[in-house]
């Protein structure tokens, strides 16, 4: 594919319910080896919070994506894509998590819209909130946020 997801096509047709099942099929997440060092502090900040729960960490690569896929995301309808779906049933995402129940990721359902611009600030506040039994030590949350997803 040689555009870029963030470039419309203007003058691409919407594809039909067909084009979009074939695509959501063929899409593919393949785990990426290693993660950032800055990646794996913000990890071991959210473990300290997070200390009934827990938090995990995966890094994957699209592989797969075609027109269909090009044409839904570039418009921001990542959500009448399915994306989320594919990347939670993909075997990318639980062979990256395999300490994840499979049927754990398949029940995730709530997911909220975000911007690229805006998710160092709310992983930012999600550490300033902190887990139940533990708050995020000493300043600079926003740029361990900004780090970790970042960087």
């Amino acid at each position: 594919m040689s555009r870029s997801w963030t470039q419309i096509d203007w003058d691409a047709p919407r594809p039909d319910t067909r084009a979009l099942e074939v695509s959501r099929r063929a899409l593919r997440f393949v785990p990426v080896n290693g993660q950032p060092d800055s990646a794996t502090v913000l990890l071991r900040e959210f473990r300290s919070l997070l200390t009934n729960g827990g938090a995990e960490l995966a890094m994957l690569a699209i592989e797969n994506h075609d027109r269909t896929t090009q044409w839904f995301l570039s418009r921001n309808r990542f959500e009448e894509y399915g994306f989320v779906r594919c990347l939670l049933d993909s075997t990318g995402l639980s062979a990256a998590l395999p300490q994840v129940p499979a049927d754990a990721l398949a029940e995730q359902d709530r997911f909220a819209e975000s911007s690229p611009l805006t998710l160092d600030g709310e992983i930012a506040a999600q550490l300033v909130w902190g887990g139940a039994y533990g708050r995020f030590q000493g300043g600079g949350a926003r740029e361990t946020a900004g780090d970790g997803v970042l960087r």
